[in-house]
């Protein structure tokens, strides 16, 4: 299997430049039900094209072009639903509020979005997974650990494209190589680094090093956004990393955006918070807010402020047993993300940042250290609004102690830790406003 992600991620824009272009020309034979003529529909392609080119900007920041959308059904069809409804919001606005064009997009624009994003779906979870595949990518594992293998058959299930994946332990394949000469043939070798010699000797032996693609690890950590828990020995090359140039202009950088953002925001949160406020304070009652001790960076602690969404104020031990119920407005508050808005003075403070870990309990963050040492490394930096782990694991235990559940999210915030950036930020944000959009906060 060759993960051409450049050649991948090129083709996949030029067909979502072709389904933008080609829902213009069958949305304007849908409104009018005959073909347009080259002077109408000529005029639509100039005020559309501008348009389809933030549109397209829209999808790479969304993730659109990233390694888990291009592989995973799932992800692709909510990420490309909900960066459609972005898309169509930036129409809406531009056309309706900014601009008197002499086109007619009001009903044009309900049958674009329906059209276009039938077209995306067709073009991008049937054809483009067919385009070159005639048989199933073959992967062969040699060598790798359980959680290593459970990515893979991950990979396997739920994968845009067709992928049939078998293990084999490395001292069998060393010692029988030609045993296993029909499963190696064709397939692209996933391996642990520390493995690569002796496996490039044996397939050496067997005639087979130009007839095998080699599938690193690191690789396969990349395509699933973790950080195994195999891999957590090498913990500390991240804290070198984060000694480097580029790893101090980058948190200089973060700092400044961070700043800078909460103070743009602050005209249109304060409205907000006071609305929120009121409506806490009719339907629910005081305390209005509510004030959580948790872990921050290098482990100090501090208080983040929210919303109360509960029956009631859990603080401390008392929170990570807690019976309390959410309340009918809290359930809206959480699902939209409003209960966390008070955090932005948390950020103001400097306490916290909009992207990063998303900061736990004190005493629960305590009993975690104890009993997963890696845990302290998400406190190198500071913990967020929002994170990698809140957007791709789904399964998280939300303040209530489960260890199985945090090594696994632990694995996607130290993913994050790794390869921190800007760019991986700025995705970071775009998808959790979509998800905010979409409703489906925790």
């Amino acid at each position: 299997m060759r993960m051409r992600l450049g050649f991948f991620r090129g083709v996949l824009l030029l067909g979502d430049l072709g389904v933008f272009y080609t829902a213009i020309y069958l949305s304007l034979f849908l409104r009018h039900f005959s073909f347009p003529d080259w002077e109408y529909l000529n005029l639509h392609l100039i005020y559309f094209s501008p348009l389809i080119v933030l549109w397209l900007l829209v999808f790479y920041v969304a993730g659109l072009y990233s390694r888990q959308t291009i592989l995973f059904k799932k992800k692709t069809f909510n990420i490309l639903f909900l960066a459609q409804s972005l898309n169509i919001l930036i129409f809406a606005t531009v056309f309706f509020f900014f601009f008197q064009l002499p086109i007619e997009p009001k009903f044009l624009l309900l049958i674009y979005f329906f059209v276009s994003s039938a077209l995306l779906l067709i073009w991008r979870l049937l054809l483009f997974p067919k385009l070159w595949l005639k048989e199933h990518f073959k992967l062969l594992s040699i060598g790798l650990a359980d959680d290593e293998k459970l990515y893979l058959d991950i990979l396997e299930s739920e994968s845009i494209f067709p992928i049939e994946n078998r293990h084999l332990e490395l001292r069998d394949f060393l010692n029988s190589p030609l045993r296993f000469k029909k499963n190696v043939l064709n397939s692209s070798i996933v391996f642990d680094k520390k493995d690569e010699l002796p496996i490039l000797k044996t397939l050496l032996f067997m005639g087979l090093v130009k007839k095998v693609n080699l599938f690193s690890l690191k690789d396969l950590y990349s395509f699933m956004g973790v950080l195994p828990q195999s891999r957590w020995d090498s913990l500390g090359e991240i804290m070198q990393r984060h000694k480097s140039l580029r790893f101090k202009f980058y948190f200089f950088t973060k700092n400044v955006f961070d700043l800078l953002i909460a103070i743009l925001l602050l005209p249109f949160v304060l409205p907000t918070l006071l609305l929120v406020y009121l409506l806490i304070r009719f339907f629910d009652g005081k305390p209005v807010f509510y004030l959580s001790k948790r872990k921050g960076v290098l482990g100090k602690d501090f208080y983040i402020y929210k919303f109360r969404t509960m029956n009631g104020s859990d603080t401390g031990k008392e929170a990570i047993k807690s019976k309390l119920k959410v309340t009918k407005l809290g359930r809206y508050l959480r699902a939209s993300r409003l209960d966390e808005l008070p955090q932005v003075f948390n950020i103001l403070k400097g306490q916290m940042s909009f992207i990063g870990p998303r900061p736990e309990i004190s005493e629960l963050a305590e009993e975690y250290e104890k009993e997963i040492p890696e845990y302290i490394f998400r406190y190198l930096l500071k913990p967020g609004l929002s994170g990698w782990a809140q957007i791709n694991h789904h399964d998280d235990p939300h303040h209530a102690k489960n260890i199985e559940k945090t090594k696994e999210k632990l694995e996607y915030d130290l993913f994050y830790i790794k390869e921190a950036s800007l760019l991986l930020d700025l995705n970071i944000f775009i998808q959790t406003f979509l998800v905010v959009l979409g409703l489906k906060g925790k």
